[in-house]
């Protein structure tokens, strides 16, 4: 409870809104696994892991490589018209 008790007070010193930052500290809490047993109290109560979806980082080469390619398969497709 004092970790929880520190987060409306924190949020409003940060002019955030204390619901929001309430809910990601929660779910960050409730998938965190616990040194014991190696599972999160989620893990635990709904018998499954919970899966956030992080945005993939592309690095500038990969993209330009992307790019060429789709670029090279749009000029294909003009060539056999």
């Amino acid at each position: 409870m004092r970790n929880i008790n520190r987060v409306a007070p924190t949020a409003n010193v940060e002019k955030k809104n204390w619901e929001e930052e309430l809910t990601t500290f929660l779910s960050v809490y409730r998938n965190t696994p616990h040194p014991s047993n190696g599972k999160s109290p989620n893990e635990i109560v709904k018998r499954y892991p919970f899966r956030v979806l992080l945005p993939r980082i592309i690095s500038i080469e990969d993209q330009d490589a992307i790019y060429k390619r789709k670029y090279k398969s749009i000029e294909a497709d003009h060539k056999r018209v």
